[in-house]
């Protein structure tokens, strides 16, 4: 989908796009780990929630699904695999920026 967006308009905007995606991720997994660290069931639950939709815009559906997961064990008070998710959730944001890097190169993301 984001390669449709690029051909329709001018491209030059899409690495902009996908830095500021990948900065608000990388900023929510932060936050979404000092929840998880200080038991915040209530800042864990908005956080991934938050996440989930932001990821589902960009297609990273597999992330996605695993932030509702989080979502629901921290709905049950579930802490340690909160914990488990969230190191899965890591993986697959690495996994989401290599790919979104190789896909659009000229991301300012890709020299961090």
């Amino acid at each position: 989908a984001l390669r449709e967006l690029g051909q329709m308009r001018e491209p030059r905007w899409l690495p902009d796009l996908i830095d500021a995606f990948l900065g608000d991720v990388r900023n929510d997994l932060e936050r979404l780990h000092v929840a998880i660290d200080t038991h915040d069931q209530e800042a864990t639950e908005a956080r991934s929630h938050t996440l989930a939709g932001s990821l589902a815009t960009f297609g990273a559906r597999r992330m996605g699904t695993l932030c509702r997961r989080l979502k629901n064990l921290s709905t049950q008070g579930d802490t340690d695999g909160a914990r488990e998710l969230l190191a899965a959730i890591d993986g697959e944001f690495e996994r989401v920026s290599a790919a979104l890097r190789a896909t659009f190169p000229a991301s300012r993301e890709e020299s961090r």
